[in-house]
This record gives C-alpha cells, structure tokens and sequence, in this order.
C-alpha cells in the first residue's frame, strides 16, 4: 500500500470512528419501550479495534514519511501564514466615523493591500510546488 492509498484508508477509519462514537451515544440511554438497534458496548468495542487499527497505520505513514517531513511541516506552516495573510488589515487612507461622520482617521499601512495581495500568490505557488513533491511522494512510497 502507497502512503497515498494509507492517507486514504486513515481518513475512512476515522470517518468509522466517528460514526461508532455517534451510535455509541445515541443508543446507550433509550426508553425501555424502544429498540435499542445497536449496542454502545459492542460499539465501543468497535471503537476500540478502530483506534488501535488507525494506530498502527498512521505509524506506518509517519515512518515512512521521514524524508518528507521537513516539507510537509513547511507546508502546514505556509498555508497558516497565507491565512495570516489573508486577514491582515491593509487600510490606508481617511476612513470616517459610520457614527460620526465629523470624527475622520488617517491609516497608512507598511504592507500595502497590492503588496499582501502579491505576497499571496507567491507563497500560494509555493505551497502548490510543495504539495506536489508530496504528492509524488505519497504516491510512489509503500508503506510496511
């Protein structure tokens, strides 16, 4: 199996999990007229068996990761700053009160809105250039 097709198989393990969680509680407490349709012991059982299994498979994907972790943490890095990015404030100019319309404040900001907006884009080529090493990676990489 391909890191690729292990990243999968992480994300439909943890979707079981959730959903064994859901039933779990749903079905624990019921009206004692009702049916109860599944067990939340047997279900946390489930839970149990799903934990240990997505355990050892993100194990698997982390060792074999190794040579890319660098890039990966520098990945999740660069998206948080873009998303920085993307929420700073690059107001310049007379803004007025929308109270008052007498009281009127001067902005000027050092990374101008054009500047932010080019820094974006460049760091986002960045983080397509790196997804796709990762992408190859991920793809031609088994794991044990």
């Amino acid at each position: 199996m391909t890191i690729k097709q292990a990243l999968k198989q992480r994300k439909k393990l943890d979707s079981k999990i959730k959903d064994v969680a859901n039933r779990m509680m749903e079905y624990n407490t019921i009206q004692s007229h009702n049916i109860r349709h599944y067990s939340s012991k047997e279900s946390m059982d489930k839970y149990l068996q799903l934990i240990d299994e997505v355990v050892v498979l993100k194990t698997a994907i982390y060792r074999a990761s190794v040579p890319v972790l660098d890039t990966k943490f520098k990945l999740d890095k660069l998206k948080y700053f873009v998303y920085t990015l993307r929420d700073m404030n690059c107001a310049e100019g007379v803004w007025k009160d929308e109270f008052n319309h007498k009281n009127k404040t001067v902005y000027a900001s050092e990374i101008t809105l054009t500047e932010r907006d080019k820094l974006i884009e460049q760091y986002e080529g960045e983080i397509e250039k790196l997804k796709e090493v990762l992408e190859e990676f991920y793809t031609k990489t088994q794991i044990s």
